[in-house]
Parts: C-alpha cells; structure tokens; sequence
C-alpha cells in the first residue's frame, strides 16, 4: 500500500479506537491488493500462470480464459463452453473463481458438477488457493465458515457453493454460477430419465437461485443433442467449442485449418491423438474430444441411409401393419421402452417403419399403449421381445381393461361420464377416477375398434433375441442400406440413436425394436425366433362388444390412420 495512502486513512480514522484503525487500514491494503492482482493479471489464465509454474499457455485456454471473463462480468452474461478433457479447463476454471473474488470478494459463486462428491473437490482446491495465496490477492477465508462445499471470504459476502446436481442451493442466491459436467457419462445422457430429472433441477432450481443479473457458464461434454449444453445453444446462448481435431466440418472458436490437431496443454502429440481417437471409438471420441453429440459417421446404421430412401407414405397395397416392443429392462421404474410400428409390401418385399411411439414408461404404460396402437392402425399383431417375466399375464390384463373400457362406453352410448359410474365405486379415492377418465378418453374415439378385435385382441408373438445385440444390428443393417427397409417420415430420436451406437454401448430399447422389426418385416435369419405365434391374449372381461365390424375394417386398410400418431 502506498504510503500517502496509508497517512490519508490514519488521518481521516483519527477519532478511531486504535483496534478499528488496524482493521481499517489491513481492509484497505486488501482492497488496494486486489486492484493490483486484477489490473496486473486480467484473465485467470495470468494469474494461474503467475502461482503456479505449471500451468500451460495455450492458445485454447487463452481463448478460454478471455470469455468466461468476459461472461463473468457481464450483466445476465450467458456462456457455453466445450473443450477436450486434461486440456487444462478444469483447473483454469477454478483459477477463475480465484480471479472472480478478488475482482469482487462479496460475489457468491455457485458451483454445480454430476456428483456432490465432484463439486465438493473443485470447493476444496479454490479454497486452497485462497488460503495459499490469499495473503497476496487480499483475500482470507472465514474459518467460521470453511467447509469445503460451502465457505466464505472473512470480512465479506462472497465465497462458493458446491452442489451436485439434483441438490438445492437453498440459503443463498448465486451471483455467478459454474455448471461443470452436469452428466456423468454417455450411459446417463442417453438415459430420458436422467435427462429429464437435469432438465428439470435446471429450471426449478438452479436457475431460481440467480441473483439479479447473475452471469452462468456451463462446461460440458457433449453427450447426447438433448444434453442441457444441447439445449442452452438451441436457446441461443453463445458457445466456444474448442475440438481436438479440425476437421472442417465441427464447430471450432480457434478458426484453424482443416486437419489441424489442438496444441495440447499436457503436451499431446499428433501421434497421441490419434491413439486416442482410435483407442475411445468415434462416438466417444466425437463427444469428449470434439465437442459434438454424434460422430460425423454411425458405426453400424448411417443416417444417409434413412434419408436415401426416406419416403412420405407407404406405397398403396401394403399388408396390415405390426406393432414391435422391446420392454423396458425395470418393470417399474420408467425406463424406455421400444414401440415401432410397421408394415411390408408383398409385392416389393420392402419393410417400412411408420411410427415410432418409444419413450420411458412403465410394463402397465407400454402394455396399454402398444395395445392402443394395434387398434389405432389395425394392425392384428403385437411382437414383443421376451425379457421379463410374466410380460404375456400384464398385457392379458392391460387388453381386459381396454375391451372392458370400450365395453363401457359402448352400453353408455359414447358417453365418457356414465361409463366412468359403470366402472367406477362410490368408495374410489379422487385420484382413481381421474385416472380412469383419463384413459377412457384414450379409449372413446376407438371404441368400436376395440371391440371389433374382439375379447381376444391382437395375436401376441414372442419374439427370443438371438446372439448379441451388435450381431442382430450387422443382419438387418443391409436391408437399410439398400432401400428393403424404408423410413416413413422422420423420427429423430430414433435415427439419432441408431446412427450413432457404437459397439460396447448399451443399445437403446427403441433402436432394439427397430432391428426387431426389420428381422419381422424382410426374414432376416437369426435375429429373432417366433414363440407361441399364434396366440391370442385371453381377456376377463365380463362385457361383449356389438361392433363386429372394426377388426374386419382394420385389416382390409393397408396403413390406416397414421395421422394420428405422433412421429418423434
């Protein structure tokens, strides 16, 4: 502190107790240090390199380093960066918490990661880099206040919350926020169910807990196009990606030629990189290294295949369509199941894919919505892949209901009210009848459908998956490649997940009975075999339908009634 400085501030402290000169004079020479610091090193990358002589220029992290600086002061400053692993990000990150509270020691950071256990190490290093170098940037941590997930600077406001995500950051309203990894690996991202639950803390959360005008960063690797990252940009937020390879055709803030590998921070050689790509896989590889949820290639489906022969509607004179399952793995959980829905051409031999209808749900869900969908495009069969048990017993029971349900509303005369008092007790709690009347409204437009099929339904196949699911991919591949297998429409999900699997992956379930269905459709050998093909699931119910017609409708249309369906 300069020593006019320090004779103004006794001068005009004179009436001052000594004790509170001290502390005046010791909060000022802070201050004036960390104007110093900020004004002497003006992005976290210089300061990082001035304490630590390991740290690594490069131009990625330079890059880097200007904008979250800029982000980070900027008013409702908005960020999202990408940039591969051990390059550094996470430790310059935590250098810029660093520079955040000397710039302003009352700023409240937020820090969430995937895991608490993760958010709580990068709490630990920054506080540590505090009481290291605190001394020398004006900064102290409260030692009342020191706990690695939740500390804060002596004397002031400021400090840093570490969460995982899923967790409340209740008690303190963020005046920045770090979103670092929000999504532990490719088997969460590909994951609905984890998806939604980010989405979700995301908006009811995290973003509840910004202080006006608060500025936010998310560091993430690009799983899955759904991922938050995924979503911010689609929200319009800006977004540095900075990939390994150059490759012409993936975004890349640094501008650098076509073919030109990233001057890595650990030293990397071109030679590492490729063992690298080489050894994760294109997919990996495309996500963690490159900044983009999908190689630019599929590794056994190609995207240019769907599109190839991608068509509007199946051609006139197709055979009645078949509904295809492939069960959730958690009978109650709410994990995706596979529903496809197809139809062949006897005369061309082509399959065609017309809707996909998969999603996360319940045996109880996927039961009932498989049967609707038979109904809804007469289709007189349901496959489904035996994976768990007692599956023939809940879809007996999700049928009864349906033709019992249809039977209601049949003797009601369409009326959906006098239905729900034939089914319903005077004793049912409010949530029972609000959930019979949601399904019948499932039910009322198809009511004479239903009973058309009759109590027995649609005929049930068994289909018994044979050899791995990568073999199963490699036998139907070449009837997509060549036009035997045709998209109607577009279904994005679907495509995307088919086109990017890559062998060692979980598959996801609607990828699974999309290969189902093109063993079913073109008779491709060893995919599948047929159990019980005829059968016919039984039903208790105790009403008959009047309606004879409706399964003799059905099967006389070729695809009837795709409009109604919703394609993803």
């Amino acid at each position: 502190m300069p020593p006019r400085i320090d004779t103004l501030a006794r001068k005009y402290a004179a009436s001052l107790p000594p004790e509170q000169v001290a502390e005046l004079v010791t909060r000022i020479r802070a201050q004036a240090a960390r104007l110093r610091i900020v004004n002497d090193y003006p992005t976290p990358l210089d300061l990082a390199c001035h304490f630590d002589h390991r740290m690594v220029r490069t131009d990625a992290l330079e890059l880097v380093s200007r904008r979250v600086v800029e982000t980070a002061t900027t008013r409702d400053g908005r960020l999202v960066l990408s940039i591969p692993p051990q390059e550094g990000k996470s430790t310059l990150l935590r250098w810029a918490v660093m520079w955040l509270l000397a710039d302003n020691p009352d700023r409240r950071i937020a820090w969430a990661s995937y895991a608490a256990s993760l958010a709580r190490t990068s709490g630990r290093v920054v506080r540590s880099l505090v009481e290291t170098y605190g001394p020398q940037i004006g900064l102290t941590v409260d030692q009342s206040h020191a706990d690695a997930s939740d500390w804060q600077l002596a004397g002031h406001l400021g400090g840093m919350r570490a969460v995982g995500v899923g967790s409340g950051l209740t008690g303190m309203p963020a005046d920045a926020l770090f979103v670092d990894d929000p999504i532990k690996d490719q088997q969460a991202a590909d994951s609905d169910t984890i998806r939604t639950a980010l989405h979700e803390w995301w908006s009811a959360v995290a973003l509840t807990r910004l202080a006006p005008g608060a500025p936010v960063i998310v560091i993430q690797t690009r799983w899955h196009p759904d991922d938050l990252a995924g979503r911010l940009e689609a929200e319009g937020w800006p977004t540095v990606n900075v990939p390994a390879l150059a490759d012409g055709h993936t975004p890349d803030a640094l501008g650098r030629r076509p073919g030109t590998w990233l001057v890595s921070a650990r030293g990397r050689t071109v030679a590492d990189w490729e063992a690298k790509r080489a050894a994760v896989g294109e997919r990996t590889f495309a996500a963690l290294y490159q900044g983009r949820p999908a190689p630019l290639e599929g590794g056994v489906f190609k995207s240019a295949w769907f599109d190839l022969w991608r068509v509007d509607e199946p051609p006139p004179g197709c055979l009645p369509p078949v509904v295809v399952v492939d069960p959730a793995d958690n009978p109650g959980s709410g994990d995706e199941a596979g529903i496809v829905v197809g139809c062949r051409h006897p005369g061309t031999g082509k399959g065609y894919l017309i809707d996909d209808l998969s999603g996360a749900m319940t045996v109880g869900r996927w039961a009932r919505l498989a049967l609707l969908t038979c109904v809804r495009y007469g289709a007189p069969t349901l496959a489904y892949e035996k994976s768990l048990s007692q599956l023939h017993t809940r879809l007996r029971e999700a049928w009864a209901t349906l033709h019992q349900q249809a039977v209601a509303l049949h003797r009601a005369g369409g009326d959906p009210d006098a239905a729900l008092a034939r089914l319903s007790r005077p004793d049912d709690p409010p949530e029972v009848a609000d959930r019979l009347r949601g399904e019948l409204s499932e039910v009322e437009p198809h009511v004479d459908d239903v009973l058309g099929f009759g109590e027995t339904g649609p005929r049930l196949k068994e289909l018994i998956a044979r050899g791995s699911k990568q073999a199963r991919m490699l036998l139907v591949a070449p009837a997509w490649e060549t036009g035997r297998m045709v998209m109607v429409g577009r279904h994005k999900v679907l495509e995307h997940q088919a086109s990017t699997w890559q062998e060692g992956q979980d598959s996801p379930d609607r990828v699974d009975a999309m290969v189902h269905l093109a063993a079913l459709l073109t008779g491709t050998a060893g995919v599948a075999t047929l159990g019980r093909a005829d059968e016919r699931i039984p039903t208790t119910s105790t009403g008959r339908g009047t309606a004879s017609g409706g399964r003799a409708r059905a099967r006389a249309a070729a695809v009837p009634r795709i409009g109604r369906s919703t394609r993803r």
